[in-house]
Order: structure tokens, then sequence, then C-alpha cells
């Protein structure tokens, strides 16, 4: 029979463990601390401060445009292809076509295989691109759509995307 103050665990095998040096153990730990601190960094959000007739207090704030876009012209191919290829069946149906150029692993004719997986490839791209034209419209519809801002001159209308830069009417 063990003594009650044993160090083992429900999930001990039987076997003692190693211990580390105290010098990595710590250092592994101190690590593991600052790269969780890190990642898991609360945000701080200022409050912000809206002065009538004070415009230059502005100039920090962010631009008041929205951007959903997904991709843009240099990123599109590469990320679509990603995308698609990160799934497991359409990497596997990609590894047999690529085979079919190694003379011994050719079953078949080698249309058979990149016909159908170019077809899909397109299909994906020509969808995702479709999606992105529709996103940047909406964008773009919401960018541009007319407000009053009150001014010591009166009142004025300016876009959405335009509000912060004309603060000093």
């Amino acid at each position: 029979m063990r003594p009650a103050n044993s160090h083992d665990s429900l999930l001990a095998t039987g076997r003692p463990r190693k211990k580390c040096c105290g010098i990595c153990d710590y250092s592994c730990r101190n690590f593991f601390k600052k790269c969780c601190s890190r990642c898991k960094r609360k945000k701080e959000y200022n409050s912000r401060m809206v002065c009538i007739g004070r415009p230059n207090r502005i100039h920090n704030l962010p631009p008041n445009v929205i951007r959903n876009n997904k991709y843009n012209i240099l990123t599109f191919i590469p990320l679509v292809l990603f995308e698609q290829f990160s799934v497991f069946l359409n990497l596997i149906f990609l590894i047999m076509a690529c085979s079919q150029f190694i003379e011994p692993l050719r079953v078949g004719y080698i249309y058979t295989y990149w016909a159908p997986l170019c077809f899909v490839i397109f299909i994906t791209m020509l969808r995702e691109a479709v999606d992105d034209i529709r996103r940047w419209c909406r964008d773009r519809e919401v960018n541009n759509a007319l407000y009053t801002k009150i001014v010591r001159k009166g009142q004025m209308t300016l876009t959405s995307s335009k509000i912060q830069s004309l603060c000093t009417a």
C-alpha cells in the first residue's frame, strides 16, 4: 500500500514522471504564459467624444467606410485555390489528377481527371467573383448614402464616407 501523500494521480501509469530541471521548467512555463497573454490580449476601446464646432479632434479616428470585400485582384486566385484544396476530398482528387502524369500510375485518359476538377474550380471561382462583386456594390451603395450634416452655416448634404473628411466646413 502506498502512502496517502503520494504524487500519483488517477491517470498515472505507475512509472515515475521525469522532472525537468527548474530553470527549463520555469522558462517553458514563462514562455507559454507570454504567448497566451499576447493571444488573449484584451482590446482597449476608447470612447469617442463628439465636439460640436471643434473638428480638429476628429483627425485620429478611422474612416467612415465599410469594406466587406473578401478578395482583391492579387489575392483572388491564390485564396480561392487555397480554400478549394483545403477541403480533403478536393485535395485527394488533385493528387489523383496529378498522378496521371506519371506513366506507371496512369489509369485512363488525363482529361477524365482534369476536366471535372477544372470545371469545379472554374464554377467556384465564378461564384466567388460574383459574390465579391455583389459585396463591393453593397458597400459602395452604403458608403455613398447621403446624409445631412449640421454645420454653422446651416445644413450640408454629403455621403457617409465623406462625413469625417469634411469636418472643417
